[in-house]
Parts: C-alpha cells; structure tokens; sequence
C-alpha cells in the first residue's frame, strides 16, 4: 500500500538555492511538495533539484516581491521558507504578500540588524552583550579601551563569522575595524564586550508560540587559536550531557524572544554563551542554520527529524502530531577543513574508510581551490564531515581523523 505524502498538493517557495538548501529542497519534494526555488544564480544546487525556478535578487527584498509578483503566475504558494540561507526580510515579505504561516516583518527587520536585536533584547531584559555601533576608528577604539581592550568588532549586517574579530591591541584594532566596515553592506560596525565562557549554537522549533529547543552543539574554537584575531569556529560536538544540562534552560532564555516577536510557527537558531552569571544571548535567527545542523546533525543525535516538523508546522499541520520528544541523545561532532592563506591545494580526497561507514553521517569535500583573499571566515572553509561514534572510537577522533586524511 504506498503511503501517504504528507505534504503532497502543497506548494512551497525556498529563498535560496546554495548547496546547504539542498537538504531542506530534497526534504520538501520527498514529502510531496511542490517546490519552487527563487536565486540569483541560475545554475545553484536548488534550480537543478526544484521543481520550479525564478532567478531573484533575493538579497534585495523589495526587487524580489517584485518579479515574483510578475513571475509567479498561477503558482500560489501554501509555505515561504529557507534552510541555509538568511535573507529573513525577503522570507517574511513573500509570507506577508501571500497570507502563509511565518514571522512577521517586523521582527524579520529586527533579526535582520545585529544592532537592532541588541537593542530589542535589552529592552526586553533578555541578558546579552553590552555593546554600541560606533561611528568612527577613534570613537570604536575608545569603547574597545573601555572593555579593556577585549571586545568583539564586527559588522552590524553581515552574514555568518564575515568581519568577525577579537582584537588584543591597538594595532589589531584599527585592522579589524576596517576589515569589519568593508564587509558590512551599510559600513557600520559594532564594538561589544567578550563574553568569556564555552559557546553553544541552539536551534529550536516553535510550535504554537512554545519554543522546542532540539539541538544544542558546543562549538569548538579549540583548533582555531592561529586564525586570531579573526574569530572562525572549527565546528562542534552534540552530546547528550550538553543537551541534557542546557536545553530547558536555552528554552527559557529564547521563549521571551519568541513572545515578543510574534512569532507563533517556526523556528529560531541561537548563538548561545555560557558565562559566570549564566547563559547569554549573542545573536539569534529566525530562520533554519546552515552548515548542515538542522538537516543532518540534528537527525542524527535525536531522531527527530527538524526540517519535516518545520514544514508540517508552516503548512498547517495536516493530520500529524508534532515529533518533538528527544527519547534519547547520540553524540554527533562536525569538523571543517580550514585553509590558512593563498591558494590552498587542489586534491582533497575521500578516505577511503569513510563512504561505506555508517559512522559518517555526511561529507562536503570542495572540488576546486580557493583563493583566499583578506581575513579568514565561514566561506573559506574547503569541507566538512559529521561524524558519530564507531565502537570505542569517538565521534571527535572519526571527525579529526576524516579532515585529517582528506587534506593531506
């Protein structure tokens, strides 16, 4: 007897076509759904998988409601999500065009701005970092001087760890703060405090306005010491006493923000630190994470498939009831090829123990060299792996051992 498709009839739209959609497309169509893809280049991962393709400027929210508004035709969707991009501006305005299940946009605009987050967190007491835009070299160096010449500079509206930077001193500082304003689109960069102590990223579900937190990742900065004062993760480790210890308490930290941002399906990504006086807010999102967390390694430790819960929440639930018990929890780790400078060399190659072994969950191994050009970030990464335990062996040692082998 075939099986129902849960989603089957149902039309969805993904802002973003990059090879971390991919998973959150595969998923969609798997479950029935009739998807469409919008990108600004045609030749993305996403367009060749969809069902559909309208070439955007997707990073352009108006530009994009504009040609969809011409394009689209009798192609109504019933959900408008992303998985692995952020554009959540561009999300909520096709959600509010199109009357489907989402976040606002006003509080799209609010996670959209690292400085506006900042100041709605704090107006809502929500315990984060102290910090300010500053408009000027002199003016940033005299709020790094008064965290005591330990403070964080980055952008107000980059993606990902781009212009991301921990100076030590002054010469570092003036470095950092140019680096930071050429890769924010509007110039502004932010100067706030270092919150010292271990960091988690958190993604959770919310399902009617409760937040569900699934998947909590210690983020290992351990192998990344060299690339300061640039600040690159070198990915993390899911384990059940991290989630154990933190995921009730993740959710009482994120359920205000979630409260007061109206949203009431959906999901919110955090960046999480684990200080003295307790856990903190860096940053939060109101979309699916990339790097393959949601897709991959959230599945992997808990059973819980995120991204088929999310779109059956988007979707209005047909005839399903929500997954969200953690029976149990699996140690799962990600680790990243990292390049230091110039251009880094062609071969990387698959180990050969590793295809056939369930206890590599995924792989993304970069077929062409990359030239690495200013300060390190997330896109310079040349791979990755998820890992889980085999025997004896750990998740972490499989994890080392892959990226090991792959580049050498």
């Amino acid at each position: 007897m075939q099986q129902e498709l849960p989603l089957r009839g149902k039309k969805f739209v993904f802002i973003g076509g990059g090879s971390e959609s991919v998973p959150g497309i595969l998923e969609a169509r798997l479950m029935g759904a009739d998807v469409m893809v919008l990108d600004a280049n045609a030749q993305c991962d996403g367009a060749r998988m969809a069902d559909h393709f309208v070439k955007c400027p997707i990073e352009m929210p108006a530009e994009t409601d504009a040609i969809v508004s011409r394009e689209f035709g009798g192609f109504i969707p019933d959900v408008v999500t992303s998985v692995g991009t952020d554009f959540p501006e561009t999300v909520a305005l096709l959600t509010a065009r199109f009357e489907t299940i989402g976040v606002p946009v006003d509080s799209a605009v609010i996670s959209s701005s690292k400085i506006r987050q900042k100041s709605f967190l704090q107006g809502i007491k929500v315990p984060t970092a102290f910090g300010a835009v500053v408009q000027s070299l002199h003016d940033g160096f005299q709020r790094f001087e008064e965290f005591g010449r330990r403070a964080i500079v980055k952008p107000v509206d980059s993606r990902g760890s781009r212009g991301v930077f921990l100076p030590s001193n002054r010469g570092q500082f003036e470095a950092c703060f140019e680096a930071a304003q050429l890769v924010s689109p509007s110039g502004t960069v932010i100067v706030e405090e270092f919150m010292k102590g271990p960091q988690l990223s958190s993604e959770s579900l919310v399902v009617d306005g409760i937040c569900h937190t699934l998947g909590l990742s210690l983020r290992n900065y351990r192998t990344t010491r060299q690339f300061l004062p640039a600040v690159l993760e070198d990915g993390g480790d899911l384990t059940p006493t991290t989630f154990e210890d933190y995921h009730y308490a993740v959710d009482e930290l994120l359920q205000p923000v979630v409260t007061a941002l109206g949203v009431n399906q959906g999901s919110i990504k955090g960046d999480l630190v684990i200080t003295k006086s307790g856990l903190k807010i860096v940053e939060f999102a109101l979309r699916p994470s990339g790097g393959y967390f949601c897709s991959h390694q959230i599945p992997a430790a808990t059973s819980v498939n995120f991204l088929a819960e999310l779109f059956l929440n988007l979707a209005g639930r047909p005839e399903s009831v929500p997954q969200l018990k953690v029976a149990s929890h699996k140690h799962v780790s990600q680790r990243f090829i990292l390049p230091t400078s110039g251009v880094q060399p062609a071969s990387l190659k698959t180990p050969t123990w590793a295809e056939p072994n369930s206890s590599v969950i995924a792989f993304d191994l970069a077929t062409r060299p990359k030239t690495v050009a200013g300060p390190l970030n997330h896109s310079s990464r040349r791979g990755s792996v998820i890992t889980r335990p085999d025997g004896e062996v750990t998740s972490v040692c499989l994890a080392e051992r892959f990226i090991l082998e792959a580049s050498s």
